[in-house]
């Protein structure tokens, strides 16, 4: 029975941890996911990484409350950052996008307005 418990509490670790990394992480934080599919990703997801959790050689898989929100705040962590990440990416790309239309809107601002000056002197 001893490493049923040591299964059960290194699964119960790596939920913690991945539960922190749904909650904020880019495609899994969005509400078009249903939470019973978080849900059921998380449990999946810990149910299969819990043998290595429990086979890593220092690896303390007692559960105790630090060592949950300790798990729980890494978690937290990893999904903060890649959520920061994508929010750089996408404000970089808004950026390169804001300057390639403004560059093209100039150009053909300026374009457009010697044609009309040029049009406007023929006519008077």
């Amino acid at each position: 029975m001893p490493e049923w418990s040591h299964f059960l509490s290194a699964m119960t670790l790596a939920m913690a941890r991945i539960s922190g990394i749904v909650a904020f992480a880019p495609f899994f934080s969005s509400t078009a996911l249903p939470v019973r599919a978080k849900v059921g990703f998380t449990l999946a997801a810990a149910y299969l990484l819990a043998p290595l959790v429990a086979s890593l050689p220092y690896a303390q898989t007692e559960i105790s409350f630090s060592s949950l929100v300790g798990e729980l705040a890494v978690g937290l962590v990893y999904g903060l950052t890649i959520a920061l990440l994508n929010e750089m990416l996408l404000f970089a790309g808004r950026l390169s996008d804001f300057n390639s239309v403004s560059r093209w809107s100039i150009c053909w601002t300026l374009r457009h307005r010697s044609r009309r000056r040029s049009w406007g002197s023929s006519f008077s």
